[in-house]
């Protein structure tokens, strides 16, 4: 519980940090005003809980004064892929990181969003899109020229592939065009025959 009351509070003061940077921008707007109280409420709120959880005080997150940062699973620089918390649906989304603080944030863009964040650099999961990342087993190293030729030639035989089915898909129209015309050609002679002309 302490685990979860720990990593609330980091996401609230990430929260903070937001709503303040858009206060900067906008001072006079009433509801990020009050969002800004009712989160320094809850983040006073949850430190109480966790001091009289704990006993020893309020849980910090890793500082890191470098380019680069650890947080539990892995060490992160800028332009590494990741998984950040995307503030609008509160659900972990594909990133890259763009720059890493002292504080022990950094500033994220996700990919399929087209926007930027600030988070915790704790906060911050391996990216799990397999599209992306290339595993490389190291009996089969293969250079980008290869990878290149490999795609092409997949291209190639994609694009044989569906020309085959445009073209079998053709005989097929013409198959029951070809069926058309003959109905209609003993459809209109018929006519002709039945017809007696009038003298």
């Amino acid at each position: 519980m302490a685990d979860d009351l720990a990593g609330n509070l980091q996401s609230y003061k990430l929260q903070l940090q937001q709503v303040e940077a858009a206060l900067e921008t906008d001072a006079g707007n009433e509801d990020l005003l009050k969002l800004q109280k009712d989160l320094t409420e809850v983040i006073e709120l949850t430190k109480e809980l966790l001091r009289n959880q704990s006993g020893d005080g309020v849980k910090s997150a890793p500082q890191s004064n470098s380019l680069t940062a650890t947080s539990a699973e892995r060490t992160w620089k800028a332009g590494d892929k990741c998984m950040a918390i995307f503030s609008a649906s509160g659900k972990y989304a594909d990133a890259t990181i763009d720059c890493i603080m002292e504080s022990g944030q950094c500033t994220v863009s996700f990919d399929y969003h087209n926007k930027s964040e600030t988070t915790m650099i704790s906060l911050l999961k391996p990216s799990t899109n397999k599209k992306r990342q290339m595993i490389v087993a190291s009996d089969d190293v293969r250079s980008k020229k290869q990878i290149l030729l490999e795609q092409k030639e997949y291209k190639k035989k994609k694009a044989n592939k569906k020309a085959a089915r445009m073209k079998e898909l053709e005989e097929e129209r013409e198959v029951e065009k070809g069926k058309w015309q003959n109905f209609n050609t003993k459809a209109f002679s018929k006519n002709k025959k039945d017809r007696k002309s009038v003298v």
